[in-house]
């Protein structure tokens, strides 16, 4: 009974899942999957997972199959694939395997959309990025000072107009960069 039990829980899973063989030909999908894949049933069945993925993530899930069948029980990886129906996706795949010393042993996957995380994340860097090329294009000393009083990080400029490079600058004290004689003042000035 508690196999009918899994056959329900495998088949109405909103999470992706899969049997595959030894060999990463998937053997039975559940309809999250097919519906992630943009897939019928039938389509998947027969077809290796190697197959449904971009080609620069091939080599990967080969990595990841051999790696299963010869030194661990489960791999956690992320690939993108195209799909005909739902365009780039980005999917966490997790695959598992009971130990043994062939290819005929199962392999259980789930399968994870995380498209909009991967974008996000790229979206994000290139927001960074942009405000980087900005602060290090500008024309201003810009800089950065930590609760301590040292300098976390200083754009071009700084170096340039202080003639000492990038990494001298980081960590030292604003104090540190000006003149002996004037140090008292300054540090005065900074204190009202």
């Amino acid at each position: 009974q508690m196999r009918d039990y899994a056959r329900v829980v495998f088949d109405h899973a909103q999470l992706g899942m899969a049997v595959l063989d030894g060999t990463g030909t998937f053997t039975q999908t559940n309809q999250a999957l097919r519906t992630l894949f943009g897939f019928t049933p039938d389509d998947l069945i027969g077809q290796s997972l190697e197959a449904v993925v971009d080609a620069e993530y091939r080599a990967t899930v080969v990595t990841a199959l051999d790696g299963l069948l010869t030194m661990g029980t489960s791999a956690k990886v992320d690939l993108r694939f195209s799909s005909t129906t739902r365009g780039p996706r980005w999917v966490r795949t997790h695959l598992s395997r009971e130990p043994a010393d062939d290819r005929r042993t199962a392999i259980i996957g789930t399968f994870e959309d995380v498209t909009d995380e991967k974008q996000a994340a790229e979206a994000a860097h290139s927001r960074t990025r942009r405000l980087e090329q900005l602060l290090e294009g500008s024309n201003d000393i810009i800089f950065n000072i930590g609760l301590d009083g040292r300098f976390t990080w200083v754009n071009p400029v700084a170096s340039r107009l202080m003639k000492r490079p990038l990494d001298e600058l980081v960590g030292l004290s604003f104090l540190e960069l000006v003149r002996p004689d004037y140090r008292l003042k300054a540090n005065s000035s900074a204190l009202k």
